[in-house]
């Protein structure tokens, strides 16, 4: 398994529910964990009781992307909330470490006229223990997840004298 370490930019999910009805509390970094029927495609995504999670980051499968999280502690900086699916993007995520569950508020940015995009604007980290929840899935959806890093390293940097790391500063609106 080849584990990325130096990715710049996020990293993403693709979260697709094709239940006719909708699903509560479907955790994205734990789906496997919390479904009866479990089966892995040849690229490493999960297919879950109508639920398939899959990684949108070029090259890394949704499974290597969960054994990274495992192996390493990952400094989300700005998580984007993408769908198409009418008021998905508005519905409650909840972050879960160590058995505490916090809320992510949305940031509604007046000059971004996209209701399917929302910026939650909260620095936390993932690891094996972490917790991303979608309070409700609506029947035939698709969600996308972004998860920004907090800060970039180019030990490069380090090289010529500056600090190595510095926080990303990069496009956080998701491109087509």
């Amino acid at each position: 398994m080849n584990i990325h370490t130096n990715i710049i930019g996020p990293y993403i999910f693709e979260i697709t529910s094709t239940s006719e009805l909708s699903i509560l509390n479907f955790d994205v970094l734990y789906a496997s964990k919390h479904k009866s029927i479990e089966t892995v495609t040849k690229d490493g995504d999960d297919i879950l009781d109508y639920v398939s999670v899959s990684s949108g980051t070029l090259d890394i499968p949704y499974r290597e992307m969960l054994c990274q999280f495992k192996s390493s502690k990952y400094s989300v900086g700005i998580t984007i909330v993408q769908s198409t699916t009418p008021g998905q993007s508005e519905e409650p995520i909840y972050l879960c470490r160590g058995g505490i569950y916090e809320l992510l508020v949305p940031t509604i940015d007046p000059f971004l006229d996209s209701p399917e995009i929302v910026a939650l604007k909260r620095p936390y980290c993932i690891d094996g223990s972490t917790k991303i929840i979608l309070s409700k899935l609506y029947p035939h959806s698709s969600v996308r997840l972004y998860f920004y890093p907090l800060e970039t390293v180019n030990l490069a940097r380090g090289l010529c004298g500056r600090l190595p790391h510095k926080r990303f500063r990069g496009s956080v609106l998701p491109s087509e």
